[in-house]
């Protein structure tokens, strides 16, 4: 069968089966033929046969996969070592091993889709052996191959199974350290960080936390000071951890040049969440001064403004509402943060005018209608004020 009619075969399955079948035809026929050449061609032909079925998913071909992979394993421990040990042939054993690296590599792969992660390990502890002898990248392929094996296991919410392959991509990572591995090591830590506690936060807090001081270490990142900061006022059951030290890790994260305001405004509201009303004043503090030149302020002062309302601090909140409007004046406001303001603003008149203090309900009304500028096309909403 020439190229031209291979490619002509319009059913993928067909033609990995096509590959296949030339693959144990070349073996069969020269099944006497023991040279290295001849057996390097063998081994490349079959683990790219083998890589081919691994990307078909079909259940049908799950056996005829394995046979490939099993012949080849097969092949290889059966190599003449007296053909493949002179000095001249190094560098082709060196292919040979990168070969039969990846084709573990595969099987963990496949024996992780078919949920059989015994096998799975089995498979990558035996591509841990070639590593001594290969490059440092396919140590990172290897890393990579568990890390997402942790994710996987981690929406699955299986985080006994996923804190295994965390902990095994970054065993492999430390072991073999490359440029670029400190932001991929802390990575790998806050998700395991993130597992320990989805699994159980109060049997598994100090774990949580040694892994995120861990990832912290490597590489700092909003994300893993978030979470430390998250750690820190859940709190391991036994202590409350001082205001001074909570501040300290909240501002340090609200501070850090990478940060974006979304992640601070979760900050907030964890401070929030855990009844630190006053952390979460000064979070937002930090925040306002930050953002103080960016368009990203309105989110800040929305943020501020209903923690203002939910602790009655209406001077204050007024005081703020007044600011913004001045601000609105010199800058455009985004249509969706505006509505929001709106609604803050007439929930406040609204509770006002339930108490029967009309003329505060007045002022939150008059605020709201402070926002519409002249170019404000929902004259609906207008009407409503009127």
């Amino acid at each position: 069968m020439n190229s031209d009619s291979v490619e002509d075969i319009g059913n993928a399955s067909a033609l990995l089966q096509v590959r296949h079948a030339a693959c144990k035809l070349s073996i069969l026929a020269n099944a006497a033929e023991t040279s290295e050449v001849t057996y390097r061609k063998q081994l490349v032909m079959t683990a790219k046969t083998g890589r081919a079925w691994l990307e078909d998913l079909s259940k049908t071909i799950v056996v005829l996969k394995l046979q490939c992979w099993n012949g080849l394993q097969k092949l290889w421990s059966s190599r003449d070592e007296h053909i493949l040990s002179t000095s001249e042939q190094s560098k082709q054993i060196a292919e040979c091993e990168r070969y039969m690296f990846r084709v573990f590599c595969y099987r963990a792969e496949t024996s992780f889709s078919m949920s059989q992660q015994d096998k799975a390990q089995l498979y990558v502890t035996k591509a841990k052996e070639f590593l001594g002898r290969l490059p440092t990248k396919e140590c990172n392929t290897l890393a990579e191959l568990c890390y997402n094996f942790g994710v996987d296991t981690y929406y699955r919410e299986e985080y006994e199974k996923c804190i295994a392959w965390l902990r095994e991509s970054y065993d492999l990572r430390k072991e073999n350290s490359s440029s670029g591995a400190n932001k991929q090591q802390a990575t790998t830590l806050r998700l395991m960080a993130n597992a320990y506690l989805d699994w159980d936060s109060k049997q598994h807090w100090q774990m949580a936390l040694n892994a995120v001081d861990l990832a912290n270490s490597e590489h700092g990142h909003p994300a893993g000071l978030y979470l430390k900061a998250k750690l820190l006022l859940m709190g391991n059951g036994d202590e409350e951890f001082p205001c001074s030290r909570l501040r300290s890790v909240f501002e340090e994260t609200l501070l850090h040049p990478d940060l974006k305001v979304d992640l601070g405004l979760c900050a907030v509201n964890l401070a929030v969440q855990y009844k630190r009303a006053q952390l979460a004043f000064d979070c937002l503090e930090i925040l306002e001064s930050r953002f103080k030149n960016s368009l990203d302020l309105y989110k800040v002062d929305l943020e501020h403004l209903e923690l203002l309302l939910k602790n009655d601090k209406d001077e204050d909140a007024k005081a703020l509402i007044e600011k913004c409007i001045v601000e609105q004046m010199e800058r455009s406001l985004d249509s969706q943060i505006c509505q929001r303001f709106h609604i803050l603003l007439w929930e406040k008149a609204a509770s006002a005018y339930e108490k029967k203090d009309y003329r505060e309900a007045l002022d939150w009304y008059n605020y709201s209608l402070s926002f519409f500028s002249s170019r404000e096309e929902n004259v609906k909403n207008i009407g409503k004020l009127l």
